[in-house]
């Protein structure tokens, strides 16, 4: 135990302590016991962060806690309770940083809702590697043994891996980073929290396009492989957000899922002679894109649907007046209390300000805890994730982080038979000289669009 903790701290891999895999077998379990404040044990080199008792919840008291979502003078908050919440993060994201945000997200949930006396959630880490779908099985199936009923499944997706094994060990499974696509829409136990991405970016991006520059009538898309069913969907989605505004379809280009060459999509970019481009890319992947295509295509007006952790930091790159259109958080101007809190204490406990799959990560855990709270209230024991899922269905609005206005939370509305959002606040972005400002915003779907002075 001892040896497993300075390793964490460290960060530094120690082969004793990792688990002989099976055949095929690439995963790694850490298990982070924040009910005491602290990690607790680790069998591999996994870094989850140095933060400490005195930080781990960046400093915040539990009647601010309880007032910034609503709950101050509530009485019954879950105290006592144990839960343990599965996370799946990915081998490849957490070197890009992405899914470690989540994790950090998480952790500082989980640490702010024991200080406001709810129950203890003891995160249990599994991780994947997206080359390998049977790491997803095996760590469903780990999640499961020691009993976890629910799982923020982010850092995967919507694989067929996935819902086989959500439905095998009816566990709640809840992504916070949009990546359930179209066609696994309605699947039981797998909900999505956070906007579909990239298609539900379409409608604001094109908006964006029709009202700051008419003259663009052709665009082309570039988006990742995620298997023909899923790729059919994205095109679909966004062929239908082109005609909308009078626009056409120029030329598709499909990544391969493990690509960052885009030579080729690049020279058939020119060969199509576009007016705009939308990308569907993230981390380092659309990092190496934006990179080659400032290069290939100097001038071409260029639009995404995310803005990654660590892209276009400075004042000048290739990032400078990138536009990107999505539920993108922006710590630097939080809506409402709560987000301001968060923003406050992510800093205090990590350094740094949050970005949006922290945001998202975190929300989602104050979600499982008002799901487990209408569960208790009722009298009820959590065995399983249908029950939160019984939960989700009874009480499908959920309070947001993202919009609102000083006490006044916005709330994340579901479609409790497709599992998708319904109501979420967007906006379409721009950076400049390394900072990003708001252009305009909008609603799913594209509703009550406004360009921002």
């Amino acid at each position: 135990m001892v040896k497993a903790m300075q390793q964490l701290s460290s960060g530094l891999p120690d082969d004793r302590l990792t688990p002989p895999h099976a055949a095929g077998r690439l995963w790694r379990q850490t298990f982070v016991g924040l009910c005491l404040g602290a990690c607790l044990s680790t069998t591999t080199g996994l870094a989850l962060g140095d933060a400490t008792v005195t930080t781990l919840n960046g400093g915040a008291v539990g009647a601010e806690i309880l007032k910034s979502v609503g709950l101050f003078g509530t009485s019954d908050l879950g105290s006592g309770v144990t839960l343990k919440l599965g996370v799946l993060v990915d081998q490849g994201s957490l070197a890009s940083g992405a899914d470690t945000l989540s994790l950090n997200g998480a952790k500082l949930a989980v640490a702010q809702i024991k200080a406001a006396g709810g129950p203890d959630i003891q995160l249990i880490v599994e991780t994947t590697k997206s080359t390998d779908d049977r790491t997803v099985t095996h760590a469903l199936d780990d999640l499961a043994a020691v009993g976890a009923p629910v799982v923020l499944t982010g850092g995967v997706g919507d694989t067929p891996q996935m819902l086989d094994g959500l439905a095998r060990n009816t566990m709640l499974g809840l992504d916070g980073e949009g990546r359930v696509s179209s066609a696994s829409r309605g699947k039981d136990l797998l909900w999505t929290l956070r906007a579909q991405q990239p298609d539900d970016d379409f409608s604001g991006a094109v908006q964006y396009l029709a009202t700051f520059t008419p003259s663009i009538k052709k665009v082309s898309l570039v988006y990742r492989d995620k298997g023909a069913t899923a790729n059919d969907a994205t095109l679909a989605s966004f062929a239908e957000a082109l005609k909308f505004e009078g626009m056409t379809l120029a030329s598709a280009g499909l990544v391969p899922l493990t690509g960052s060459d885009y030579s080729v999509i690049l020279g058939r970019l020119k060969l199509a002679q576009p007016d705009a481009v939308f990308v569907d890319e993230t981390g380092a992947d659309l990092n190496q894109f934006i990179h080659q295509f400032r290069v290939a295509q100097p001038g071409l007006t260029l639009i995404g649907g995310d803005y990654p952790p660590g892209a276009g930091r400075g004042a000048t790159g290739d990032f400078e007046n990138y536009v990107f259109a999505t539920d993108w958080f922006d710590a630097a101007h939080p809506g409402n209390n709560w987000a301001a809190l968060f923003v406050r204490t992510y800093q205090t406990a990590y350094g740094q300000p949050p970005e949006t799959f922290a945001a998202n990560a975190y929300e989602d855990t104050f979600a499982i805890w008002a799901l487990l709270r209408h569960l208790t209230a009722k009298g009820k024991a959590l065995k399983t994730g249908l029950d939160l899922q019984s939960e989700l269905v009874a009480n499908h609005g959920l309070k947001s982080l993202y919009g609102g206005d000083g006490a006044e939370l916005d709330d994340i509305q579901l479609d409790t038979k497709a599992h998708r959002v319904v109501e979420r606040t967007f906006g379409v972005f721009r950076v400049n000289g390394g900072k990003v400002s708001q252009l305009a915003r909008f609603d799913l779907g594209g509703a009550n669009f406004e360009l921002l002075p």
